[in-house]
C-alpha cells in the first residue's frame, strides 16, 4: 500500500521555503522552523510592498495564490494552510493510512471518525518500541516531519489515552 507521505513532506518543504524567503525580507524572522510557524505575518510583513513580495514568491514557487485575507492569519502555519492545504489533514491521512494498513476494518470509518478515537483504539497499546503499528507511524513521521515539530522520542503518539486528533495537534503546537 502506498502511504501518503508526499503531502506532509511537501507542506513542511513549502513552510521552509517561505521561512527562507522571509529571512531575506525581515531580520526578525525566527531561524527555528517551529517558532517561525507561530510568528504573525502582520508582524513580519508590515508594508504592502513586503506582502506583495511574499505573495509573488509564493506564486512563483507554486506554493499557492496569496489573497489579501491570508495576511490576516494569526501565524505562518495558518497562512500556509490558507494558501495551500491543511497540514493537519495531510498528517491525519498519514495516521489513517497506517491504521487501515494494519486494520482494514477501519476503512468503514472516515479519517475524521478515526481522528476522534484514542491512540489505543486505533493502534493498540504499548510503547513505540514494541508496537509495530506505532513504530511504522513513528518512522514515517520522523522521515516526513521536521524534528522541531516531531520529537525523536515520539511523545505526541506515545499516549494510549490521547485522541488521534490531539496527537496531531501536539505535533503542530
Amino acid at each position: 500500500m502506498s502511504l501518503p507521505i508526499e503531502p506532509v513532506k511537501l507542506w513542511f518543504f513549502n513552510l521552509k521555503k517561505i521561512q527562507d524567503h522571509m529571512k531575506e525580507l525581515n531580520h526578525l524572522t525566527d531561524n527555528d522552523l517551529k517558532k517561525f510557524s507561530r510568528q504573525k505575518p502582520s508582524d513580519l510583513l508590515p508594508t504592502e510592498t513586503l506582502k506583495g513580495n511574499l505573495a509573488m514568491f509564493c506564486q512563483n514557487e507554486h506554493i499557492g495564490l496569496v489573497f489579501d485575507a491570508a495576511f490576516n492569519e494569526k501565524t505562518f502555519l495558518a497562512f500556509l494552510r490558507f494558501i495551500s492545504f491543511s497540514v493537519e489533514e495531510a498528517i491525519l491521512g498519514l495516521f489513517y493510512r497506517v491504521a487501515v494498513n494494519f486494520k482494514p476494518n477501519l476503512l468503514d470509518l472516515s479519517p475524521s471518525q478515526v481522528a476522534q478515537m484514542t491512540m489505543k483504539e486505533v493502534y493498540g497499546s504499548g510503547p513505540i518500541e514494541s508496537n509495530i503499528m506505532l513504530r511504522e507511524l513513528h518512522d514515517l513521521l520522523r522521515t516526513n516531519v521536521p524534528s522541531t515539530f516531531y520529537p525523536a522520542d515520539g511523545a505526541p503518539i506515545n499516549d494510549d489515552s490521547r485522541k488521534v486528533r490531539d496527537a496531531i495537534g501536539r505535533i503542530l503546537s
